[in-house]
């Protein structure tokens, strides 16, 4: 099940955690609003984000001695301007009945360079092929230019 959500690294001191949370919780983004796509679309969503961003502006300041069982930079990461932001994520329920998530935006961003780069090899090659001397190699042996004729692919080895 994929949502548009806030998610948070758990903290036991700012989110709590008992004998009964799931053993492990803390190394996981706990999934603290889920946003409908409606709301997505017209930007309701942006009134909450600003609210959990000023509580972490907050808690920065006060947790800046505390430590974090088992993230060492911790602090620096909550102080991060887009610490708090909205993810497309993939939702789990634990034994614990805490609702984590695994971020997939991720992935959005890696195939979002990947064809940043093939748009702009493509380009590239339509600048060189307009040339004259490049139109003029066409019209005499049928083929581009070597380096011209090979057109980039998509994400064939990603």
């Amino acid at each position: 099940m994929y949502y548009i959500a806030i998610c948070e690294i758990l903290h036991p001191i700012i989110h709590g955690q008992d004998e009964n949370s799931s053993a492990g919780i803390e190394t996981h983004f706990l999934v603290t609003e889920t946003f409908e796509l409606e709301d997505f679309y017209n930007n309701s969503y942006k009134e909450m984000l600003t609210i959990y961003q000023r509580e972490y502006n907050g808690y920065s300041r006060v947790l800046n001695r505390l430590k974090h069982p088992t993230i060492r930079n911790y602090n620096n990461i909550i102080k991060d301007k887009n610490y708090i932001k909205i993810d497309i994520v993939f939702v789990e329920e634990l034994s614990g009945n805490e609702s984590v998530g695994y971020i997939k935006t991720f992935w959005i961003k890696l195939i979002q360079r990947r064809w940043k780069k093939i748009y702009k090899q493509r380009q590239d090659i339509l600048k060189q092929r307009m040339l004259p001397k490049s139109i003029r190699e066409r019209e005499i042996t049928g083929k581009w230019p070597k380096g011209l004729r090979i057109w980039p692919k998509g994400l064939k080895e990603f």
